[in-house]
């Protein structure tokens, strides 16, 4: 999904305004711009292999922000 959609959706849900739609829209494609393509991708595979050896250390990672140790 794009950012439009998930934003739209969150609109029709009643859980974001228009107003505030609108600027996080705007200000997304505004940071994007500028990521370096090289700099992204590197750092995407980083982040894949700390979360596949944190797995294999027996914690259950959620990306957003979450730890768990597996029991």
């Amino acid at each position: 999904m794009k950012i439009e959609e998930i934003c739209l959706t969150a609109v029709k849900l009643g859980y974001m305004l228009q107003g505030l739609k609108n600027r996080q829209v705007k200000a997304w494609y505004a940071h994007v711009e500028q990521l370096p393509v090289q700099e992204t991708c590197e750092t995407i595979l980083i982040v894949s292999r700390q979360l596949m050896t944190a797995c294999a250390h027996g914690y259950d990672i959620n990306p957003v922000g979450t730890i768990q140790r597996k029991v």
